[in-house]
């Protein structure tokens, strides 16, 4: 079981930030939530501080774990938990090269995530 830790960062509009996988990696092309996975002996809120600063270079002050979903792909299987960033420091960039948007929740359909993403997309739409 891999385990990520995966950030569901807002800005000022209410709009979430999503992050496009790159062609290296799995399910490339695919839009997905900033985050990544757990070291060995690492936290997912460890996780999650450390990954969202690599990749879009914010500084987690505040994140609140929403949901943890347990998804089996082809590849293997993922432990997802999901939080909430509350409040953070700094200026969302692409720190890895990949393409980062912000879009509406309401819009989050309209974008192709990977499957285990459906509850969460669920879950901001209602909320």
């Amino acid at each position: 079981m891999i385990e990520v830790a995966i950030g569901i960062v807002l800005n000022q509009k209410q709009e979430v930030c999503l992050s496009k996988r790159q062609k290296h990696q799995v399910y490339a092309g695919f839009w997905e939530f900033p985050g990544g996975k757990c070291l060995a002996h690492e936290a997912p809120y460890d996780a999650l501080v450390r990954e969202l600063y690599e990749e879009i270079g914010i500084k987690v002050q505040k994140a609140q774990l929403i949901d943890t979903i347990e998804h089996r792909y082809d590849h293997g299987a993922v432990r997802l938990h999901f939080y909430v960033v509350e409040s953070y420091s700094g200026v969302v960039h692409s720190k890895e090269g990949q393409a980062l948007c912000w879009v509406d929740k309401h819009d989050l359909d309209q974008y192709r995530l990977p499957e285990a993403n459906e509850p969460i997309v669920a879950f901001l739409q209602n909320n």
